[in-house]
């Protein structure tokens, strides 16, 4: 493979990796829903014969079953907070002196599970959250879980929430580290693949002549 067909490849790869963030738009009786990929979720849509248009990428849902779907969001990611596109990275740091616990409830920060119980009486980590030197465990007899001090990361959490409840939790020491999502400027793809395609017509027309 040649170098200008590498190129035009990455950039392919590049449109179709593209971050979806839940969105939720209502419009008339009809509410339109795009979300990340996730099988759980298609299987959904697919019960309640919604369809999918393919060129907005989002499911048409009939009003009457938002409240059921929005449900099923906060089930399937593990999130209570969808009303912005707006998501963002953050590591977590917990000081030695502190810890998160709940009772008889999941351990939740900026709207995002971060660990909940499990059947056997322990815990278990949230979806999207990637563990770097933190533990999360539970008591069965008292319904507890807790996330003792270390370092974690929370994925796709609502930008607009940490920035406005994290105050309340660096007064207690804890550190957030925000790891914003890169953008991909789909204007300079764009450009770029008009370009690529350009030269390769005038290439063609090369090879033409010297035949």
């Amino acid at each position: 493979m040649n170098k200008l067909s590498t190129t035009y490849m990455i950039l392919l790869i590049l449109f179709k990796g593209e971050k979806m963030d839940i969105k939720i738009n209502i419009v008339e009786n009809e509410a339109r829903i795009s979300a990340p990929y996730d099988k759980d979720f298609l299987n959904e849509m697919r019960y309640h014969n919604c369809r999918r248009n393919s060129e907005t990428k989002e499911w048409i849902v009939d009003i009457d079953l938002l409240d059921i779907i929005r449900n099923k969001i906060k089930d399937i990611y593990d999130i209570d907070d969808f009303a912005t596109n707006d998501f963002i990275d953050v590591w977590v740091t917990i000081p030695d002196y502190e810890h998160l616990e709940e009772t008889e409830h999941p351990i939740k920060m900026f709207g995002k599970i971060i660990a909940k119980s499990t059947r056997k009486g322990g815990a278990s980590w949230g979806k999207d959250i990637v563990n770097l030197s933190s533990s999360c465990n539970g008591h069965i007899m008292h319904k507890i879980i807790w996330i003792s001090p270390g370092k974690f990361k929370m994925k796709n959490v609502s930008k607009a929430r940490v920035l406005s409840e994290k105050a309340s939790y660096e007064e207690a020491g804890f550190i957030f580290e925000i790891v914003e999502h890169s953008k991909i400027n789909k204007q300079i793809l764009i450009e770029e693949r008009a370009r690529l395609m350009k030269q390769m017509n005038e290439i063609d027309k090369m090879i033409q002549q010297d035949r």
